[in-house]
């Protein structure tokens, strides 16, 4: 297939926008590296915060504690034994470590004048053995063998008497601690301050040293919470989920007080953990709250925090104006920095944003100048300088090749590569596929596909380093959305060549990924980390289309066209493409491409404008969110314009089903496996309508897959035989309230459905099963029965919000009980381990959630991953008279023939009848195994 030149001119003109997630991502951690808690306020001369870097304190400090130093608890008072103190390098520890700047945490064993001696594992000061039993166990041995052997003695390997004004330390882990017994004894002049607190994790928050008097209490709490709290290595979604709710409840505490600089603490790790999440508008709706108040308090680094945030969100929606103004603020700021190092990283991290966004506006001379600027800066940072190198380097690339000066741009790009620690992976995977990108505009296909080819290995090695715990999991899913151009990219390089299979391959390599190593580790597969799953190759994918009997079309939004792959049963492999930038776009707003013009390329022309085509179509059948009086939901990136009636399900027909027509089956029971991209999870593809005015739920029976790996996952998923498959029915139970999301919302009372009352009672005689209603239908009493059920039908107000900040949005309404508020999370459905061949969400909106490079992550996501073969959820707001008659007719079906899919069909065929319009009986679909 030709590469077009206006395609070519896409990329060269859009080249930089590629970049945008990875450079956020440095930006965002430019706070971290330039020491926040060193706070422009007056209190940073009293106090600091630390973290523990290792396990020297364990157990009373653990490894990534962080302390509060008060740095003037010595100017009225002696340091006193079992002070935990704050210290830096004697002049031992500086050749040891070749470093001045380093600093340590230990505790005081003996003071100046005392004579010290080790004897049988145990501490004598002036020949009487130390009780140490408040911090020590008796398993405890203080030996000189920890110490390692060299040409001078270890300093306790005799007895000794302190020094004046000096004092001896040890660690508390002392069975594996290199400390005071090895390399002597501290100055006072050496001791930064007492740490007198465990301020991070909430779980571990204690006073170190309870006793000590002359506290400012106050003081302290200020100067915590104004900015100074930094948080290191969070790990995992635990992390994540304590640092939401803890300092949801500070900021709503901060609130109350009249200082505002309580509020930025809270403001700053809110804005970083929903970052973390993926979840920008969030991030930055906490960032423009800090950013006031940190300007009245003067508060240097914590505007410099809010600004980096501001620049990442409007570098991800291509507003550059709105880039190139923060990023200049940034740079009037720095120089208020007391740190010369920390002056030229914020600095070099400014211009390289800067860079990016004058050339995304086709100022190539402005952009190498940026690039020159942080080449200035590199100078004088004497810790990261080579990475901020590499970023130079890739500026220049880009702005050369913007100018058509190839030749520049490669050696610019390679450069960059050989510039970049090999220990920085991210960093090596970006400068390969920039090195790609350049290849590919100067149409060398062969050399882009191996440029990204090794790219993408080094992205999936870094994934892969997140190992398979659950708790990483949507981790996985924020790291993927950060690659995922490398994977839009080498698709485009591939089917350049007429390379379809292959094409197809890392189409599907680069979806649900996550999702996989979830099910394959649920599973208790043999291979179920994500290093060793096989990924699915082409012979793989034909034969999964020849066992489900099932035609598979995936599609897969690349930049300015729709890729889409038809796999026959019979193993036959089609491809078409739609090229949007030729086609007829009348129901696309013209803001909406000229947004889309500006986008990278997993967030470009073809994903945009599908976008619009579903929300056009979403409001063709008035569809609302949560709130009766919200409107149609819009996407803030891009304008948009509206359908009418039946033109929307015909305008989608034509982009996805008609170039694909002639490849479908034609006989109606023979099923279609539709693998969405994106925004067309939410396409309601049984409504879609063909120029003959039918549904093309008439004309095939349909199912839905967030990936072809997930399918065949699903299809092998074991289920426990029961003598008599139970099954669960709940219909309007006893509804909760809504608790607020945010401090000052106050919580709102779901509504009764008495009409799924009715549905549920209905499907009970069907299937002679109990239900469970009002009160009975509580929290725990329900996933009691869950466990065990085999069919679970849950009639009941589906939300989308994401309660506990855990980035797995999506809540069942149950009724509450003394133990809990009856809101069953999709998060929680993730943990449970269920035996269910079909669960069946007859509620609102119960098929929407976040929609990743993952999938959509929501509530079908959850119950697959907790053992579902299959689910059925509604993509809007569903009617209950319409509802209560599809729902009986499909286990109507359903006794007649176990295929769900068809069974699904037929309803929806018999309830338009009665009810013809789309939104009566279109919003369901079938996830998963249809058998």
């Amino acid at each position: 297939m030709e590469f077009s030149r206006s395609s070519l001119n896409s990329f060269i003109n859009h080249l930089a926008t590629v970049s945008i997630t990875l450079t956020a991502n440095f930006l965002i951690l430019i706070p971290n590296q330039v020491g926040l808690s060193q706070s422009s306020l007056s209190l940073k001369n009293s106090y600091s915060i630390n973290y523990i870097p290792s396990g020297a304190m364990e157990p009373n400090l653990q490894h990534n504690d962080s302390i509060l130093i008060d740095k003037k608890a010595y100017q009225s008072q002696l340091p006193k034994r079992g002070d935990i103190i704050l210290f830096k390098a004697n002049a031992n520890l500086q050749r040891e470590y070749q470093n001045s700047n380093i600093t340590f945490a230990m505790r005081i064993i003996a003071l100046p004048g005392e004579k010290v001696k080790l004897q049988n594992g145990k501490v004598y000061i002036n020949n009487k053995p130390l009780n140490e039993s408040k911090y020590l166990s008796q398993q405890q041995r203080t030996a000189i063998d920890v110490c390692p052997s060299g040409q001078q003695a270890p300093f306790l390997s005799r007895p000794v008497t302190i020094p004046p004004n000096s004092y001896l330390v040890l660690a508390d882990n002392r069975d594996s601690s290199y400390d005071g017994r090895c390399w002597g004894v501290i100055s006072k002049e050496l001791i930064i301050g007492q740490a007198v607190r465990i301020v991070w994790p909430p779980s571990r928050q204690q006073e170190l040293d309870p006793a000590r008097k002359n506290r400012n209490l106050s003081a302290e709490e200020l100067f915590i919470n104004s900015g100074n709290l930094v948080l290191s290595n969070i790990k995992d979604l635990g992390d994540l989920t304590t640092v939401i709710k803890y300092f949801e409840q500070r900021l709503a505490a901060a609130q109350k007080k009249p200082d505002r600089q309580y509020q930025i603490t809270p403001l700053m790790q809110l804005a970083r953990a929903y970052n973390q999440l993926g979840e920008s508008e969030k991030a930055v709706a906490y960032a423009q709250q800090l950013l006031p108040i940190a300007v009245a308090s003067q508060n240097y680094e914590a505007q410099l925090a809010a600004l980096v945030f501001l620049s990442k969100y409007y570098l991800e929606l291509a507003q550059y104006d709105e880039v190139i103004k923060y990023n200049q603020q940034v740079l009037e700021i720095t120089p208020k920095l007391e740190n010369r190092n920390n002056q030229e990283k914020i600095a070099a991290a400014a211009f390289y944003s800067l860079g990016l966004a004058y050339f995304n506006q086709g100022d190539y001379n402005k952009a190498i100048d940026s690039a020159q600027k942080i080449l200035e800066k590199a100078k004088n940072i004497n810790d990261i300088n080579q990475t901020v190198e590499a970023l130079a380097f890739e500026i220049m690339g880009l702005a050369y090749f913007g100018m058509g000066n190839y030749e520049q741009a490669g050696n610019y790009s390679q450069r960059m590569l050989e510039n970049v620690d090999s220990s920085n992976l991210q960093l090596q995977a970006r400068a390969l596929f920039i090195k790609g990108l350049f290849f590919l505009g100067k149409s060398n296909f062969a050399d882009a596909e191996k440029s990204l080819l090794e790219a993408m290995t080094i992205q999936e090695s870094l994934r892969n380093q997140l190992g398979d715990e659950d708790s990483n999991n949507i981790f996985k899913v924020s790291v993927l959305d950060q690659q995922i151009d490398n994977y839009i990219v080498l698709q485009k390089v591939l089917i350049t060549q007429n390379k379809i299979e292959t094409a197809l391959e890392i189409s599907e390599r680069g979806r649900a990924r996550a999702f996989v190593d979830l099910l394959a580790k649920r599973q208790d597969l043999s291979n179920s980390n994500s290093q060793n799953i096989s990924l699915t190759n082409i012979q793989k994918i034909k034969q999964l289309a020849k066992a489900q009997n099932a035609t598979l079309v995936e599609y897969s939004a690349v930049w300015d066209e729709l890729y889409i792959w038809v796999v026959k049963p019979t193993g036959e492999v089609a491809f078409r493409s739609v090229d949007l930038a030729k086609i007829n776009l009348a129901n696309v707003a013209q803001g909406t491409l000229q947004s889309a013009a500006r986008m990278p390329f997993s967030r470009g022309l073809a994903d945009t404008a599908i976008s619009d085509f579903v929300r056009n179509t979403r409001a063709a059948i008035e569809v609302k969110g949560n709130n009766p009086s919200e409107e149609p939901i819009v996407d803030k990136k891009v304008n948009s314009s509206s359908c009418i009636g039946k033109k929307c399900f015909q305008q989608m027909y034509s982009l996805l089903i008609e170039p694909i027509a002639d490849l479908l089956p034609k006989n109606p029971e023979s099923q279609i496996i539709f693998i969405p991209h994106q925004s067309l999870f939410l396409v309601p593809f049984a409504a879609l309508i063909d120029q003959d005015g039918n549904y093309l739920i008439e004309k095939h029976t349909i199912r839905i897959a967030p990936s072809i790996q997930v399918l065949d996952l699903t299809q092998k998923q074991k289920l426990q035989q029961a003598v008599q498959p139970k099954v669960l029915l709940v219909g309007n139970p006893t509804m909760p309230t809504i608790p607020p999301l945010h401090p000052g919302e106050t919580p709102q009372q779901l509504e009764p459905l008495p009409g799924a009352e009715q549905e549920v009672l209905a499907i009970s005689k069907l299937l002679k099963a109990q239900v469970l209603l009002g009160n009975q239908a509580t929290k725990a009493a329900v996933i009691q029965q869950m466990l065990e059920a085999k069919i679970i039908h849950l009639a009941t107000h589906g939300l989308l919000d994401d309660f506990k900040g855990t980035g797995i949005p999506g809540v069942i309404a149950l009724a509450p009980s003394p133990q809990d508020n009856g809101l069953l999370t999709a998060d929680e459905i993730f943990n449970l381990k269920l035996n269910a061949d079909l669960v069946v969400l007859s509620a609102c909106e119960t098929g929407r959630g976040r929609i990743t490079g993952d999938g959509v992550i929501g509530l079908s996501r959850s119950f697959i991953t907790a053992g579902s073969k299959s689910v059925v959820v509604s993509l809007w707001q569903v009617p209950d008279e319409s509802t209560a008659l599809l729902m009986q007719e499909f286990y109507r079906q359903l006794q007649k023939n176990s295929d769900k899919a068809q069974a699904l069909r037929q309803a929806m065929l018999a309830t338009s009848k009665q009810y013809s319009a789309p939104r009566d009986w279109a919003a369901f679909s079938l996830i998963g195994d249809a058998k």
